[in-house]
């Protein structure tokens, strides 16, 4: 089996290449072929292969590898929507992680905790605190950043209020409770929950940005924004977690030293 790659010159150019397949090479062109897809084929949605590099990165990063070795220009496709649904229609992305499944990446964040609240600053930084431009025009009026609940809706905004509604159902809401909605965004459920069911909510984000723009859109309703990383206490969570099992929830939590399941009666270590 031959493989031919297409690479960019300095001059701008392209040059062709044609070398034995690898292992890899060939396992990747197996793996595609059940979704209907080749390797450097003649197809619209077929994937153009323009550096070596590019399996490499995709086998040790997975379907994230795979992003960003587009975007790095390691290969691309007239049609990605015609290679996503293919993929996605044939299983072959859920054999594709499994392939990447002993990447270096997988087992390192397997050894280690990447979530430290310097990392999670960071992370929180680069992702929201970019303006609101770009979230305002992809998620709607309400500005959910999750599902909708489309039973009976016929638009976004009706889908993200359909799901906030039926949050606020399932929760009893009823006037004068308190609600701490931990990671709440732009407060999109805060102020539908403070504006129809009379709730007092305290949103926690890691974001100033997101903060900013709830306390913009929820004045002058009990609505409190708090752009904080809030260290609870472990009594406060395990009673948190008890009210959450009191409604048939399976919470584990974890401590720097162990697992363990929260009893109203003290925590359960396991």
């Amino acid at each position: 089996m031959l493989l031919e790659t297409v690479e960019e010159t300095r001059n701008g150019s392209h040059r062709k290449e044609q070398h034995p397949a690898s292992w890899l090479e060939r396992r990747f062109a197996s793996v595609l072929d059940e979704a209907g897809v080749t390797l450097n084929g003649p197809n619209p949605w077929d994937p153009q292969i323009h550096r070596p590099r590019t399996l490499r990165r995709i086998l040790f990063g997975g379907t994230l590898g795979a992003g960003e070795a587009y975007v790095d220009g390691d290969w691309d496709c007239l049609s990605l929507d015609g290679l996503a649904t293919r993929l996605l229609a044939s299983g072959v992305d859920e054999r594709w992680e499994a392939l990447s499944g002993y990447s270096f990446r997988k087992l390192l964040a397997r050894m280690v905790n990447f979530q430290s609240r310097a990392f999670a600053r960071r992370n929180v930084t680069a992702h929201y605190d970019i303006g609101n431009e770009l979230y305002t025009a992809m998620l709607g009026p309400t500005m959910a950043y999750s599902c909708g609940y489309w039973r009976g809706a016929k638009t976004l905004e009706e889908a993200q209020n359909g799901k906030h509604e039926l949050i606020c159902r399932k929760l009893s809401l009823e006037p004068g409770m308190r609600v701490l909605d931990i990671g709440w965004g732009w407060g999109g459920f805060a102020k539908y929950a403070a504006e129809l069911y009379g709730v007092q909510v305290v949103g926690i984000t890691l974001s100033p940005a997101q903060a900013k723009y709830a306390e913009i859109h929820c004045a002058d309703l009990p609505v409190e924004s708090t752009a904080a990383d809030r260290e609870l206490d472990r009594g406060t969570v395990e009673e948190l977690a008890g009210r959450m099992q009191m409604r048939g929830l399976d919470v584990w939590l974890y401590t720097r030293d162990q697992w363990f399941v929260p009893r109203l009666g003290g925590p359960h270590v396991r």
